[in-house]
């Protein structure tokens, strides 16, 4: 089997949403819970019982293994949050039914080798039902204990009582069902203390790759991570940002602005950062278009922010750290002046890159894109030399643009010094050169904006921002969807409608990781959308857009962010290293934990007369 790249490791570790899901409502768990209980009470009840009895029996058994549930089900709740912890009614429903299902299991078992037994010898043997329903209920603690340390309260103290609920009620009714003794009754509290000692155990091993790693409880970031995932939070929003700050290194971060002015202001506003809106949600870089149009607002009210050349290891540690590049960018239009007048569009393709280059004034905007190609996140290094290539072909500065629009997991990624950021960097100095030779004395502009959809469906709070240029007569689009890369073939099909009332365009996504808060977290524009609908509704933006063409201006500029704390590479690296190695030891040490204290449990039954 060959070796895993770098990044397919990254790749998996930021799908590890994908193993999350959505609790069901709590009105959908009632009938299962009691579906399981009915079963289990029936095995329970066979082939022994008389005839006489029968009905008494099962109705008996069936009310000792469904009234716990469904306590545990309504009390877990209040209960864990009156403690300190954090979860909702249809998680604890949903880990009734599967403490339901785990009785079951121990109630199956047993009824399997009974009818084995009546096979091989023509007649079933008999058991202590009570003590197979003690062992059941304590069995329940394992999972519940890790389940609640994990998603509601990484005390374990604080967590304890809301483990002990399935049991506690599950041993009240054995005790009211059936006469038990003393021994019997300390035997089951003995049985509850194994499993709970088990859970403690298991949630102790997963927690030490990020304890090593960074000094931090591995238990309370999940707990964090679920209550944003799922409500988005504040409270969640500053505890990972806390652990994230713990980390961050300081980097120089390059920031540019382009500015259109009209005769009544700026129209438009485009940010060009080589900070990276990630890892996920609202937290910390994520979510930064919306973010940076909050902070500029008093600059211009349409804020573009597209992808610069950035990955992973330039996501800003916190929110907080998103105000420097705004004020980056508002320093770098201050010092700007305006100009006249820009170029046509012009588009070179080399191996499998697209540049794109259009000047404003003396300033050139550059996309670049590996379309139809897999193509994800250009590296820093590539954009500071794509740059560096378009000042050689004559531009005072350049905004260098990821497109960010043909998606595929774990590909696409451009790395310095490849054959791909080769052709980037070439592409760039071929596309400025060009667009110099096809110089425009005016521009005219405009602008629209408009959501078809949510985070489910990919969009982010900016939805598609339309800006059509219009130079020498030429009308160009650019259409920028506030989203995470762009499913395969999609980017085409807009390009060839929009170009039906424009002569020509570019496709970019924000690479907005708010989207990916998602059961499932890869979530490309397109795959949760209706394809023509979608395209249908970006040429509408774009005939939108053209009716509000006007004359405008150009201000642009650019600066460093000084000690913008962000992940850093290396950090990067570590924080994937450590949840894949929390993933890869959770299931031999589910089965090592649950395994000895299932051992530890019968045998005890066993000796214990």
């Amino acid at each position: 089997m060959p070796a895993k790249t770098a990044d397919r490791v990254e790749a998996e570790t930021s799908l590890l949403a994908r193993r999350l899901f959505a609790s069901p409502p709590p009105r959908r768990m009632i009938g299962p819970i009691a579906g399981v209980s009915l079963l289990s009470a029936v095995f329970l009840t066979l082939p022994l019982a008389s005839r006489a009895d029968l009905a008494r029996d099962l109705l008996r058994n069936f009310l000792v293994l469904a009234m716990p549930m469904y306590a545990s089900a309504f009390l877990t709740w209040p209960l864990a949050n009156a403690l300190g912890g954090h979860t909702f009614l249809r998680r604890t429903t949903l880990q009734a039914f599967v403490d339901a299902c785990t009785v079951f299991g121990f109630v199956a078992a047993v009824a399997l080798a009974e009818g084995l037994t009546w096979l091989a010898r023509g007649d079933a043997f008999d058991y202590d039902r009570p003590r197979l329903l003690y062992l059941g209920f304590a069995a329940t603690a394992w999972l519940r204990h890790t389940v609640w340390v994990a998603t509601s309260d990484h005390r374990h103290l604080r967590t304890l009582p809301a483990t002990a609920l399935t049991f506690v009620f599950g041993f009240l009714a054995v005790k009211l069902a059936f006469p038990m003794s003393v021994v019997d009754d300390v035997l089951a509290w003995i049985l509850f203390a194994v499993f709970v000692l088990a859970g403690v155990a298991f949630t102790f091993a997963a927690n030490q790759p990020i304890r090593q790693a960074f000094g931090a409880n591995g238990l309370r970031l999940m707990r964090y991570l679920l209550d944003h995932m799922t409500n988005l939070t504040e409270e969640a929003r500053r505890e990972i940002e806390g652990f994230f700050e713990s980390f961050a290194q300081p980097a120089e971060v390059r920031t540019a602005a382009l500015a259109f002015r009209g005769a009544q202001g700026n129209v438009v506003l485009l940010v060009a950062t080589h900070a990276h809106p990630g890892p996920f949600g609202r937290v910390a870089g994520s979510d930064m278009p919306a973010k940076l149009r909050t902070a500029l607002s008093d600059v211009c009210k349409v804020v573009l922010v597209p992808h610069g050349p950035s990955t992973h290891d330039y996501n800003p540690a916190t929110s907080t750290e998103c105000l420097k590049i705004a004020s980056t960018a508002r320093e770098a239009l201050a010092a700007g002046k305006p100009m006249s007048g820009g170029s046509r569009f012009v588009r070179v393709t080399l191996g499998k890159a697209t540049a794109t280059a259009q000047f404003f004034g003396d300033v050139a905007l550059v996309t670049a894109s590996l379309a139809p190609h897999p193509t994800d996140d250009i590296d820093g290094p590539t954009g500071h030399a794509a740059v560096r290539a378009a000042k050689d072909a004559g531009a005072r500065d350049c905004l260098f643009l990821d497109a960010h629009n043909s998606a595929a997991i774990a590909s696409g990624l451009v790395h310095f010094g490849s054959e791909d950021s080769l052709s980037v960097i070439e592409a760039t100095h071929k596309a400025v050169l060009a667009a110099r030779e096809r110089l425009a004395a005016s521009v005219r502009v405009g602008v629209a904006e408009g959501t078809l959809g949510g985070i489910r469906e990919g969009l982010g709070a900016q939805g598609l921002q339309v800006l059509i240029v219009e130079a020498d007569g030429q009308r160009v689009a650019y259409l920028l969807f506030d989203g995470n890369n762009m499913v395969p073939g999609l980017r085409d099909a807009i390009l060839a409608a929009v170009k039906e009332v424009v002569d020509e365009g570019e496709v970019l996504t924000t690479d907005n990781h708010s989207v990916n808060a998602t059961m499932g977290g890869y979530n490309p524009i397109g795959m949760r959308m209706d394809r023509q609908r979608l395209i249908a509704f970006a040429r509408g933006l774009v005939e939108r857009a053209l009716a509000d063409l006007r004359p405008a201006e150009s201000v642009a500029g650019s600066g460093t962010v000084h000690g913008l704390r962000v992940f850093g590479h290396e950090n990067t690296a570590r924080l994937t290293s450590s949840i894949n190695a929390t993933i890869s030891i959770l299931r031999p040490t589910a089965a090592l934990t649950m395994g000895l204290a299932l051992a530890i449990a019968v045998t005890l039954l066993l000796l214990v007369p």
